[in-house]
């Protein structure tokens, strides 16, 4: 049929797939090869070459890894099998990688800032940045592992240190307070030296600095604030968003990397004590 004929082309071109998607989980191509041909000679009981999915799945439960049966029918499904529904080293070696890549965290291209822009509150907005992670909160149900990492994520992103833009506007402010005043005053002196045919200069600039401050400074103070707070609102979520993409990149990194070496802890062990009994 068409469809195997396709599957067969796969997997003729799989070893090269293969290896470049152990390089991107950060396993060493070499390494994987070796410990995966440990686990399926411990998998195949009756030393037929080849194991069913009730090995495979007798030795997942064995091993303390939890996946729902239709998870691993499925995974267990899209690798070729022979006429007997059993599957030999190649294809293992594809199956174990698709549950290292189920295990793993989705990569930086499914990384988003759900919310940007949208009225939120705090703790709304700290969820959406966790939701940079395809599927979090699915994670913190179903697994230990993963819903450690979804906390340390949260975490991290409350220290995180969210950029400070109260200097630049607060120069604006001054600057306008400034010249506002300076305005004032020149009138001040321009309607005195109309009224008064030698007037006191200095005593008329001083009379209306005062007047300036006492009066305006609370209403353009105020006005200034929220026109600089509307401006600047836009241009301090690009950076927060910028900023915590970058930090929350590699946090994920490092979760990623900690994580496949739990697993492959976790596969030796398991494996030395089944061979030591």
């Amino acid at each position: 049929a068409p469809k195997r004929r396709r599957k067969n082309q796969f997997w003729q071109r799989a070893g090269d797939e293969i290896a470049t998607k152990i390089g991107g989980l950060g396993i060493n191509p070499e390494e994987f090869g070796e410990r995966t041909r440990e686990l399926f000679d411990e998998f195949d009981t009756d030393s037929s070459g080849a194991i069913d999915i009730n090995e495979f799945a007798a030795a997942l439960e064995g091993l303390g890894l939890d996946f729902p049966n239709e998870q691993i029918e499925q995974m267990y499904g899209s690798v070729e099998h022979d006429n007997n529904g059993e599957i030999d080293f190649t294809h293992f070696e594809e199956l174990v990688l698709l549950f290292l890549e189920k295990s793993a965290l989705p990569q930086e291209s499914e990384i988003g800032c759900p919310g940007c822009g949208a009225e939120i509150t705090n703790e709304e907005w700290l969820e959406a940045l966790v939701g940079f992670v395809s599927g979090a909160h699915a994670h913190s149900n179903e697994s230990p592992v993963k819903a450690r990492i979804v906390q340390n994520l949260r975490n991290e992103v409350v220290r995180m240190r969210i950029p400070n833009q109260s200097n630049e506007w607060e120069l604006e402010v001054v600057d306008r307070l400034t010249n506002q005043i300076t305005n004032l005053i020149q009138a001040e002196v321009s309607r005195y030296r109309m009224d008064n045919e030698n007037p006191d200069v200095d005593m008329i600039r001083q009379q209306a600095l005062q007047q300036a401050r006492e009066e305006l400074t609370p209403v353009l103070e105020e006005q200034i604030f929220q026109q600089a707070e509307a401006k600047l609102a836009p241009l301090i979520e690009v950076q927060i968003r910028q900023q915590l993409e970058a930090e929350l990149a590699q946090i994920l990194d490092r979760e990623r990397q900690q994580m496949e070496a739990e697993m492959w802890q976790k596969f030796e062990q398991e494996w030395k004590e089944r061979s030591s009994e």
